[in-house]
């Protein structure tokens, strides 16, 4: 899965999983982690359609909250993610 509109519709992912990380001038996006559907390609014929679902949520608070919320969804921390994210 890339942003590129002349690859292979039928390569790539369903679901990716990524998180960003520094880049090579130091610099970096997030840090976030990110899940991301993929809807499928599909070749239609005239008068076909297909549809797609994306749900995209985002939690805000503090860090006690979103460790419930990222315990009961994801089965892990938010030490566990900090560690990742800030390793010593």
């Amino acid at each position: 899965q890339e942003w590129n509109t002349e690859a292979d519709p039928f390569k790539g992912d369903a679901v990716n999983a990524y998180n960003d990380g520094p880049l090579e001038d130091g610099s970096q996006m997030g840090p976030f982690y990110e899940l991301e559907s993929v809807s499928p390609a599909a070749f239609l014929s005239p008068g076909e359609s297909m549809e797609h679902f994306h749900h995209v949520y985002h939690f805000t608070g503090n860090e006690n909250e979103l460790d419930k919320i990222t315990r009961q969804l994801l089965g892990i921390s938010i030490a566990e993610i900090n560690g990742v994210f800030n390793p010593k």
